[in-house]
């Protein structure tokens, strides 16, 4: 609570990390989205406190829908530039890094 993540969710069992997306992106969003390749995969920063793990990050760039906050899982949504993302709280210090190597 009162911090800023990417949107995103846990696999279902047999489900492959981009329909993951797809799926909680229409539940969270309300969009349809073109998911592709991941970008990059980045390991759990904390295992002792959350297990291991590790998280699927794709960069989309094309929906269809218009996004809107859905279920009651998030507060806000927003859309930043780098640097105004460098300016809030995250929910996980490493966020930057990751929007950083997206925006290449």
């Amino acid at each position: 609570p009162g911090v800023w993540d990417l949107f995103g969710g846990h696999l279902l069992p047999g489900e492959s990390p981009a329909t993951a997306l797809r799926r909680e992106l229409a539940e969270e969003l309300g969009i349809e989205a073109e998911v592709g390749a991941a970008a990059m995969v980045v390991a759990e920063p904390d295992p002792g406190r959350h297990g291991p793990g590790t998280f699927h990050v794709f960069r989309i760039d094309h929906w269809r829908g218009e996004p809107a906050l859905r279920g009651g899982e998030h507060t806000q949504l927003g859309w930043f530039s780098r640097d105004e993302a460098a300016a809030l709280e995250l929910a996980d210090p490493a966020i930057l890094g990751v929007i950083g190597r997206l925006l290449r």
